[in-house]
This record gives C-alpha cells, sequence and structure tokens, in this order.
C-alpha cells in the first residue's frame, strides 16, 4: 500500500515534466504560444519584471525534470533535494493563488497546489520511513558486531593452575585400559 502511494507522485512528475517537455518542443520549434500559463509559474522567478518568456520556461523546465530525477531515484539524499523543488513549484503557483480572483481559469493552479501538498505529505513520510529504516539498521550493524568481536575475558585464568576434582578424574579413564 505505502508503494503505491509513492507511485502517485513519481507518476504526477513524469506526467508534468513529459507534457512541460512536449510544451517546450511545441514552442522552441514551431513557434506555438506559451499558454497554458501554469508552465511559466512554476517558479517564482516570473515576479522578476526583465525575465522573459523563453527564460521562464526554461527554469520551469529544469526544475520539473530536476525534481522528476529526485522521485523517480528515491533515496533519502534525493528526497531532501526534492522536498526544495518542490516548495519552489509550490511558492511559485500560490502567488498566482494568492493574488488573482477565484475563477474557473484558476483551477489548474489549485489542482497543482493540491497535488504539490500531497506530493509534500509523502515525501516526509518516506523520508521518515528512511530515517528509521537506517535507525533499526545501525542497530542491527552494532548487534552484528559486538556477536562477531570475541571479548577478552578480564581475569585469564591459567589451566595448570586450576585443579580437576577427584570426582571428574576417577570417571575419565583410558579407553584401551581395563
Amino acid at each position: 500500500m505505502k508503494n503505491d502511494r509513492w507511485v502517485i507522485s513519481s507518476a504526477f512528475f513524469v506526467f508534468l515534466s513529459s507534457f512541460v517537455i512536449f510544451k517546450s518542443i511545441f514552442i522552441l520549434f514551431f513557434n506555438a504560444s506559451f499558454d497554458p500559463a501554469f508552465i511559466l509559474h512554476l517558479t517564482p522567478l516570473y515576479l522578476l519584471p526583465s525575465i522573459t518568456n523563453m527564460q521562464l520556461l526554461i527554469f520551469s523546465l529544469a526544475v520539473i525534470i530536476l525534481d522528476t530525477y529526485f522521485h523517480i531515484n528515491d533515496t533519502k539524499k534525493n528526497l531532501l533535494y526534492s522536498v526544495i523543488t518542490t516548495i519552489i513549484m509550490i511558492s511559485g503557483v500560490a502567488y498566482i493563488i494568492v493574488s488573482s480572483d477565484i475563477s474557473i481559469y484558476q483551477s489548474v493552479y489549485y489542482i497543482l497546489f493540491f497535488f504539490f501538498l500531497i506530493i509534500l505529505v509523502l515525501d516526509h513520510e518516506k523520508i521518515i520511513s528512511y530515517s528509521y529504516l537506517s535507525s533499526t539498521e545501525s542497530k542491527n550493524r552494532k548487534e552484528i558486531i559486538l556477536k562477531k568481536r570475541s571479548i577478552p575475558p578480564l581475569v585469564s585464568v591459567s589451566t595448570s593452575l586450576v585443579k580437576r576434582p577427584k570426582s571428574l578424574k576417577s570417571k575419565r579413564r583410558n579407553r584401551y585400559s581395563k
């Protein structure tokens, strides 16, 4: 069940990155328009007045591809980095939601914002599970090391100084003598 939830975030980012890649191919080679506008608003760089639409598209594409890579290669380090890129995308979408009126045209931004928040929760859950696994693995490693390590006794006793009780001497006989 947990892996099914993890597939949601990977599939979402693969879909979003493929959509933006195809849209950028059409924009670059076939001189298409920059619609839908949400592909430019996935980074908060659109707030700077000197950045062009092409630069916004390249920055959005880079952030989405980077986040997709981090979600496909799911290690704890990559998930920590993916939280940063997801927060960058949330900040871009959140400013549009806050600064505009509620309308049907803004529904894409609400859907994106909702999915990004769900992905943050799933990433957080996965990071915690990796932390739990690493702590139990370290405990298991310590136990294995202690079992493998032979601990010398605190006091060494010489066997020549130890005398056997007579009861053990009498029971021990030579097999060949009768």
